[in-house]
C-alpha cells in the first residue's frame, strides 16, 4: 500500500530536521508533504510552527508510548519463529533495539551487547554461537553489520552443506 511504518518515517523526518542545508520552511514542507491522513490533520493547526514542534506533536500522537520496562520485556522475550532464518531474526532484534534507543530507553553503546546476548540466548542449542564465537556478556561484541554478515555467511555455508548432502544422497 506504499505506507511506511511510523518508526521508519520518524527516523527520516528527524534526520531531515537536523539537516543544516535546509531552511525551516523547506523542512516543514517536506515533512507535511510526507504525511497522509490522519497525521496531516493532526498537525494542520501547527503547520507554520518550527519543524521540531511538528515532529514532537506527531511523536506524541503516533509514537510508541509503551514504558521502558514493557519495551525491554518485549525485547527480552523475542525468539525466532519456527523455521525463521537467523539473519531475519537478527534484523528483527536490531529493529526492536533501535526502537528502544529512539524512545530513550537504551543507549546506542549498549545495542551490540544486548543484540549479541539475545541472539545467543535464542540460538543457544544451535551452532551459531559456537561457530561465530559468540558468548553472553562478551567484552567486545561485534557490531550489527558485522554480526549480520557473519550470520548470513554461516547461513550460506549451511545451505551449501545441505545441498551437498542431497547431492550425495541422490548419487547413492
Amino acid at each position: 500500500n506504499g505506507e511506511v511504518d511510523f518508526t521508519t518515517w520518524w527516523l527520516k523526518a528527524e534526520s531531515l530536521s537536523k539537516d543544516v542545508g535546509w531552511t525551516d520552511r523547506e523542512k516543514r514542507k517536506a515533512v507535511t508533504d510526507s504525511l497522509l491522513k490522519p497525521a496531516l490533520d493532526t498537525i494542520r493547526h501547527v503547520q507554520n510552527q518550527p519543524v521540531d514542534e511538528i515532529l514532537t506533536i506527531l511523536k506524541r500522537a503516533y509514537g510508541d508510548v509503551r514504558s521502558a520496562r514493557t519495551q525491554l520485556n518485549a525485547f527480552y522475550n523475542m525468539y525466532p519463529e519456527d523455521g525463521q532464518e537467523a539473519s531475519a531474526y537478527l534484523m528483527e532484534l536490531h529493529k526492536a533495539l533501535m526502537d528502544l534507543v529512539n524512545n530513550g530507553h537504551m543507549t546506542v553503546e549498549n545495542v551490540s551487547k544486548e543484540l549479541v546476548n539475545q541472539f545467543v540466548e535464542a540460538f543457544y542449542d544451535d551452532s551459531y554461537s559456537q561457530k561465530l564465537n559468540l558468548t553472553l556478556d562478551m567484552p567486545n561484541p561485534p557490531s550489527f553489520g558485522d554480526l549480520l554478515l557473519s550470520v548470513r555467511t554461516e547461513e550460506g555455508r549451511k545451505m551449501e552443506r545441505k545441498a551437498r548432502q542431497r547431492m550425495n544422497q541422490k548419487q547413492k
